[in-house]
């Protein structure tokens, strides 16, 4: 929780050397520690070309509403389709409406809505499509705790095939995400709040990264319209035992970026 300015803008310019396009910032308040990263980005004078959007944006707060949306109104902020991109949990929909009003008073613009799911692939497919998305997307931590990379991989698979066959013939696209994985680093049990161990994932090495990323390749291939995005996971959570992409410094005082190296030699 020390970071400075110079510390957010040397991982911005490790992700944009290494051919990532965007970042998107899950969202906490200006109070929270957990906001230093994306106010620092914001604060850039020099973006270095990186775009930016957010997840889970605060509900009921039309100040948080106001900030969010001026944000998107800026050059810097993702679009797709020519559409301010904004991610949003089957909750925060309900806002929807809010957000959407507010930017089209700022700059005559509608949002790219994309519904974001920490459970896999969505249950309720019509739910989906009533929310008024343009997209669907999810993190799946729901394969069980201490999970194998390797049940990741199989589990990233099986969601895109499960997403394409309800989605192919809607206006609906997919934003897959891939993962590094979840680390215990501290032991915890509290990930599900109920003293369990829940969605620890392995990391996934080199190998396995570059394997993620052929995989989502030929899906792309076979679908090209219907993925306008991807999502990696994560950046640099190390609060909730991530395993961050972003380069880590060794004991011996070198830089490891073997992850992001990883990761940048499949982008196209």
């Amino acid at each position: 929780f020390d970071k400075n300015q110079a510390d957010t803008e040397r991982e911005v310019k490790y992700y944009r050397d290494a051919g990532l396009d965007f970042l998107c910032f899950n969202y906490y308040l200006d109070g929270s520690y957990l906001s230093e990263t994306r106010k620092d980005f914001v604060a850039m004078s020099n973006k270095l070309g990186m775009k930016m959007t957010i997840m889970n944006p605060p509900i009921n707060n039309p100040a948080e509403v106001d900030y969010i949306t001026t944000l998107m109104t800026k050059d810097y902020w993702l679009n797709i389709d020519g559409k301010p991109v904004l991610y949003l949990g089957g909750g925060d929909f309900v806002d929807l409406p809010k957000y959407k009003a507010a930017l089209k008073a700022k700059n005559g613009k509608d949002i790219y809505a994309v519904y974001f799911d920490f459970n896999g692939y969505p249950a309720d497919w019509n739910d989906y499509l009533k929310k008024g998305n343009n997209a669907v997307s999810a993190y799946n931590t729901s394969i069980g705790a201490y999970a194998t990379q390797e049940q990741q991989i199989a589990k990233e698979v099986a969601d895109r095939n499960n997403w394409i066959g309800q989605f192919n013939a809607t206006h609906v696209s997919i934003i897959p995400v891939l993962s590094v994985g979840i680390e215990n680093l501290d032991k915890r049990t509290d990930l599900k709040g109920d003293g369990k161990p829940f969605g620890i994932i392995e990391s996934a090495n080199v190998e396995q990264i570059g394997r993620k990323l052929v995989y989502l390749k030929d899906f792309i291939k076979k679908y090209p319209t219907k993925v306008p995005a991807v999502l990696w996971y994560a950046g640099n959570e190390i609060l909730e035992s991530g395993n961050p992409i972003v380069p880590t410094k060794r004991k011996d005082g070198s830089i490891n970026t073997s992850v992001l190296d990883a990761i940048s030699k499949h982008l196209e």
